[in-house]
């Protein structure tokens, strides 16, 4: 019995990536796309069908999908306006600051090194 030499449909997903990324695709990178929505599907059907058979049902429906669905973007959200105040609050006390500092002690004692007004 032959190998199947194509295990998904390559060009299509390389197709969609290109499209919905409006950027350059490396080679391989339709391959790892394709990887981490073939894991996402399994982690899906997974905590649906955990949920399903707590609720003792013996098939998992697309209702049961759904409501991991959004059990899992509500936690998503969440968790996200919890990161996003703690940058809000870090930049406030200037603990967040990406801007360069404009000369270090070490520059002073490395002359070479130090930033130098050409104007």
């Amino acid at each position: 019995m032959r190998a199947n030499s194509k295990s998904y449909p390559r060009a299509k997903v390389r197709k969609i990536v290109k499209a919905h990324s409006r950027k350059h695709v490396g080679k391989t990178v339709d391959a790892l796309v394709f990887l981490n929505f073939i894991l996402f599907v399994e982690e899906l059907l997974s905590n649906a069908s955990h949920k399903a058979r707590l609720n003792g049902e013996r098939v998992t429906a697309a209702k049961d999908i759904r409501k991991v669905t959004m059990d899992d973007l509500e936690l998503k959200n969440a968790w996200t306006e919890v990161q996003n105040e703690h940058i809000r609050k870090g930049k406030r006390r200037g603990i967040f600051s990406y801007e360069r500092p404009e000369q270090s002690s070490w520059d002073e004692s490395h002359p070479e090194n130090a930033t130098v007004d050409h104007t």
